[in-house]
């Protein structure tokens, strides 16, 4: 062969190799991106699943308050009780514990990334949606205007708002209840006659659809937690157990004779625990009602409430999630009478 033919097949192979190279960086990363993908989906699919169906163990963990987050040995927030498991019914204590609000019950996400056996591997988020968003609002002295909208933010009409209010009169605990319906706006404006500090319960039916929303007005209220049977109270709140002894009321939501939602309540003495921490004294109802919304202890000079919490986000990162690969799974589900949609957030930290 001449020169220039062995120069020529030269330039044919670095042509040939150069155009591999091309192809590989700009077409296999197209195929790499499809495969974590799928990964990713796979693993969202099995981490929903745990999450709904399984209630962890202990299976009480979520209303036991002697259950740290040390002494999980499995991760779900699945509802579990002696007679039935119902799929997508989570249970309350469990969410709620979910949220860094419920104090020394808080379970972090990093103990429930290990309990679900992803490791250092990869990173979460779930997010509690409410179905029917309720905003709840004084509008002026004795009055309350309730929106209702949907997760897309449109207005609701059409939809029955019945608000119950619970305050204390003369030391004792009274009550009063107003029902009505939002327009095209979403808007439902109710008359009350109760002076501040007010509980507040509001129920909301769209076509079956249900949400229910508990808030405070006016100041003089005192916070507090409920877990299960018991009622957690802050020790700045009740610094020497004067708790002991006293009357609670537990409000519970049961379905009246035409299928609507009604707020009923029944009393239950305190008999005093322990003390958490050096902070918290814990508190024995006895029991606890199916469907309980709130706890309130009253007197001349205490109106305490406690309610149910549902945290809006749970994520193993702060802030909203950057990575450039990532995979979302969303189920409908009821927390308690309400309805939300579940939305779980599933990526990487390396490859």
């Amino acid at each position: 062969m001449e020169v220039y033919e062995y120069v020529f097949a030269a330039l044919v192979m670095v042509a040939v190799f150069t155009a591999a190279t091309y192809l590989a960086v700009t077409v296999l990363p197209p195929y790499r991106s499809v495969s974590e993908v799928d990964q990713l989906k796979i693993a969202a699919q099995k981490i929903m699943n745990s999450i709904l169906l399984n209630p962890g163990y202990p299976h009480d963990w979520g209303s036991d308050v002697s259950v740290t987050a040390e002494d999980l040995a499995s991760f779900g927030l699945a509802s579990f009780t002696t007679f039935t498991r119902e799929a997508y019914v989570l249970d309350r204590d469990k969410v709620q514990r979910l949220s860094p609000e419920a104090g020394p019950f808080y379970v972090p996400p990093k103990a429930a990334i290990d309990l679900l056996g992803l490791g250092l591997d990869y990173g979460i988020k779930l997010e509690f949606v409410p179905v029917l968003n309720v905003e709840v609002r004084p509008s002026q002295e004795f009055e309350v205007v309730v929106k209702v909208t949907s997760e897309q933010g449109t207005p609701v009409k059409d939809a029955k708002v019945t608000v119950v209010a619970i305050y204390a009169s003369g030391g004792e605990l009274a009550s009063s209840r107003r029902s009505g319906q939002t327009g095209v706006d979403g808007v439902c404006t109710l008359s009350l006659t109760s002076p501040p500090p007010v509980l507040l319960i509001t129920i909301v039916d769209y076509h079956g659809m249900r949400a229910i929303n508990v808030s405070t007005i006016g100041p003089g209220a005192s916070r507090s937690l409920v877990i299960g049977k018991s009622l957690v109270v802050d020790k700045s709140v009740d610094p020497g157990n004067g708790l002991d002894e006293r009357t609670a009321y537990q409000f519970f939501v049961v379905s009246g004779p035409e299928g609507f939602l009604e707020v009923r309540n029944v009393s239950c003495p305190l008999k005093y625990v322990t003390t958490l921490k050096d902070y918290y004294n814990v508190y024995d109802m006895g029991f606890e009602e199916p469907n309980l919304v709130a706890v309130v202890v009253v007197d001349e000079n205490l109106f305490l409430v406690a309610y149910k919490l549902v945290p809006k986000s749970y994520s193993s990162i702060a802030g909203e999630v950057r990575s450039p690969i990532s995979y979302t799974l969303e189920r409908s589900v009821r927390i308690g009478l309400s309805h939300y949609n579940l939305r779980l957030t599933i990526w990487r930290m390396s490859w």
